[in-house]
């Protein structure tokens, strides 16, 4: 995160700047080896060649790609992600568990098709459902391409309160 604050390639967010809520590495079909990593506050997922540490790209909000919906037609900021946790990189697509912690009232997952030779992303599927609204925590997974293991987190589990636990787990399927 610093790096890429320095390099004035990352804003400086808001709150704190440099919080992380997940990072993989992965070696892709040519070999090369991929840092990801997700930015909450900037609401990016990162993407960063490993043996060169350049940045590769930045998926979000004034990040580096176009965002439009399956038929083509562009998409404001207000469709990626706000504060995500618990993301998937599987090829090309981007899975992610959205809080929605700061410009929505709800939270949801959300995954993206990204094309790195057009620059463009393209929203392909959301699920929510009524009144889950978990501004931290959580996490989602595919467990195959059209099913889907989320993980509600909710910070009163978490931090003891006991007020009205929510927190969960649930398969999602696609088509249902």
């Amino acid at each position: 995160s610093q790096g890429g604050v320095d390099a004035l390639l990352f804003p400086t967010g808001r709150g704190d700047a440099y919080h992380g809520n997940w990072a993989e590495v992965l070696t892709h079909s040519d070999g090369t080896e991929r840092a990801y990593a997700s930015m909450c506050y900037s609401d990016w997922v990162v993407a960063i060649d490993v043996a060169s540490s350049d940045i590769l790209w930045r998926f979000g909000p004034e990040g580096d790609f176009d965002l439009e919906d399956p038929s083509g037609n562009s998409l404001s900021d207000a469709y990626y992600t706000d504060c995500q946790h618990g993301v998937e990189i599987s090829g090309n697509r981007i899975l992610a568990y959205d809080n929605g912690m700061d410009d929505r009232d709800y939270s949801r997952i959300s995954e993206y098709e990204v094309d790195e030779s057009t620059m463009t992303a393209t929203l392909t599927w959301t699920w929510t459902e009524d009144n889950w609204d978990a501004d931290w925590l959580g996490d989602v997974d595919y467990i195959t391409p059209d099913r889907m293991l989320v993980t509600q987190g909710e910070q009163d589990c978490a931090w003891g309160s006991g007020d009205d636990v929510k927190t969960r787990i649930v398969e999602v399927d696609r088509e249902t």
